[in-house]
């Protein structure tokens, strides 16, 4: 906020993100792609992963912060979001959250979609190379 001839006017000064912002948060990505690729059990630094049943059926999986829970927020997450797909395949399906797991560690990119306050939304993250 700047004064200008009596009246408080907001003052922008970047419409976009500066360069070193978006190549550090793309630095980081592949960091987390690369370190995931290694140990896939290291996603529990950044989150806590826990089935959630309901009359001894599958509905999703609970997502909280783990130890590094900055990364949590980051990509959009909220604490106690349900994750009942990711990247079209459905978590709550024994099969296909099998395949999404073994597919986790060479994606290049991840939407996943979460229930948050009864009301479905999608997560994007890229973790490609480009």
């Amino acid at each position: 906020m700047i004064s200008y001839q009596g009246n408080y006017e907001s003052l922008l000064l970047f419409s976009e993100q500066p360069e070193a912002a978006k190549s550090a948060k793309k630095t980081s990505a592949l960091q987390l792609k690369a370190q995931l690729q290694k140990q896939p059990q290291s996603i529990l630094n950044y989150l806590n992963i826990s089935p959630v049943m309901v009359d001894d059926k599958l509905i999703g999986y609970r997502l909280n912060p783990g130890k590094q829970g900055e990364l949590f927020r980051k990509v959009g997450l909220h604490e106690n979001d349900l994750a009942i797909a990711l990247n079209g395949l459905d978590l709550r399906d024994a099969q296909q959250a099998q395949q999404a797991l073994k597919q986790l560690s060479e994606l290049s990119e991840l939407n996943l979609t979460v229930e948050r306050d009864g009301q479905l939304q999608d997560i994007y993250l890229a973790l490609g190379d480009d």
